[in-house]
């Protein structure tokens, strides 16, 4: 709430990172994108012809109440970008600090030097495994 409270400030971000509205803002795409697919697993269409890789896991009426909470969590997907895509704008055209390139390349210049290292590759290729591996299990449905 604190820094909420700072944003009328007209001076640039020098904060490495997201600031803590922005890492919020990060936790909540991703749970609203985690909730979108694990609801998308198991969604059944309205003919019950197509659906989900799970959809054979759930009765055809769990199906359709999930492919109704499924839609309700994309408009509220819809919403988080949204408001991601007008913070960016925010930063740019009232804070005078440009995110989208550093966002693109994955590297911003600061005034000073804030002191960031990068993370070992090993914690890279553990996370693309365990991707992998639970991308996986999921197109194979092993638990079934």
């Amino acid at each position: 709430m604190a820094y909420a409270r700072s944003l009328p400030e007209r001076a640039p971000s020098n904060v490495a990172g997201h600031n803590p509205l922005g890492g919020w803002s990060v936790v909540a795409l991703l749970l609203v994108l985690a909730a979108q697919v694990a609801t998308g697993l198991f969604v059944v269409d309205v003919d019950g012809l197509d659906g989900g890789p799970l959809s054979h896991l759930v009765s055809f009426e769990a199906g359709r109440t999930l492919a109704e909470v499924h839609e309700l969590i994309f408009r509220v997907l819809q919403a988080l970008i949204v408001l991601h895509v007008a913070a960016v704008l925010f930063y740019l055209l009232y804070k005078r600090t440009n995110l989208i390139a550093p966002m693109i390349t994955g590297r911003r210049s600061f005034p000073e030097d804030p002191g960031l290292a990068g993370a070992p590759v090993w914690r890279l290729l553990v996370c693309i495994a365990l991707a992998a591996a639970l991308a996986f299990a999921v197109s194979k449905a092993f638990w079934t």
